[in-house]
């Protein structure tokens, strides 16, 4: 049987009330071609899975509700833990006085927040609000790296970021962000890199430039993770990416060690069950 063809003036995605008011039956709704990311909306099935149409189709019941807490910070990219990466809720707040969004799927929430429109086209709470809802589900070294990420953001920085803090004094995990806002430091360029700077800290190193330059007598030779230049120690992280340039990286350790530099090469092992073996051997270089 030849299903129903849906009016031409009818978007790809819709919701329900859309199309009965297009006098779509509701027997047509259910058919196979359509899906249903969430109650109330449909979209051609080819995009049941792409995350961006789902989110579409469920702004699309709520004009007037944006994006926030995770969901807002995988539209901002900003780097996540894998529990909360694989977690399909969507978190949508409203503004105070309005209904919270109920249904299967989603987590709604309800409070005056800063909210714009991301390039996507999706509304959704602005980088320093999404940043300070994260503060009761991150971990603090995690939020730490959601920050880093931040600040060096085009149009952000410590400054800017402080003060969406201060306007989130009464929130719940204040605190955790006054103390993570004040680990962020504009260059750190991966999670991990703001991991094992959290570590340094710890274990009371002196603060290393990031990300730095340095020179030989011939010009310039490498940018290098961590550089303490008045000791002549550098530290790289060699994460999973490294795998395919590993003997290129060896060569450039090599290069800059013969430049009188001491290299300590950091993997994921080190941040791991190796940890005080690194912190020994940065210890003894570098004090």
């Amino acid at each position: 049987m030849l299903r129903a063809p849906l009016p031409d003036d009818l978007p790809s995605t819709f919701t329900v009330r859309e199309a009965r008011a297009h006098g779509v039956r509701p027997g047509r709704l259910r058919a196979a071609d359509l899906a249903t990311p969430f109650a109330g909306v449909r979209l051609p099935t080819p995009l049941a899975h792409d995350r961006l149409a789902q989110l579409r189709a469920l702004a699309q019941l709520a004009p007037h509700a944006a994006l926030s807490h995770q969901t807002a910070a995988t539209v901002w990219r900003l780097p996540l833990p894998s529990r909360l990466e694989r977690d399909m809720n969507v978190h949508v707040t409203v503004p105070v006085g309005t209904d919270r969004m109920q249904r299967c799927g989603v987590v709604g929430h309800s409070s005056e927040r800063v909210v714009v429109t991301h390039s996507s086209g999706l509304r959704v709470t602005d980088l320093g609000e999404t940043w300070c809802d994260l503060a009761t589900q991150l971990t603090f070294t995690q939020l730490v790296q959601a920050g880093d990420a931040l600040i060096n953001r085009e149009g952000w920085d410590l400054e800017r970021l402080g003060a969406q803090v201060e306007r989130a004094r009464r929130r719940r995990g204040v605190r955790t962000l006054r103390a993570a806002l004040a680990m962020l430091r504009p260059g750190s360029r991966s999670p991990r890199e703001s991991e094992c700077r959290l570590l340094f800290d710890g274990w009371a190193l002196p603060a290393p430039e990031l990300n730095a330059d340095l020179f030989n007598a011939s010009g310039w030779l490498a940018c290098v993770d961590f550089l303490w230049r008045d000791r002549r120690v550098v530290a790289e992280y060699y994460g999973k990416v490294h795998g395919p340039t590993w003997q290129a990286d060896l060569a450039r350790a090599a290069l800059i060690e013969d430049e009188g530099y001491a290299v300590v090469v950091i993997t994921d092992g080190d941040l791991g069950g190796r940890q005080a073996r690194l912190r020994d051997r940065l210890v003894r270089l570098l004090t």
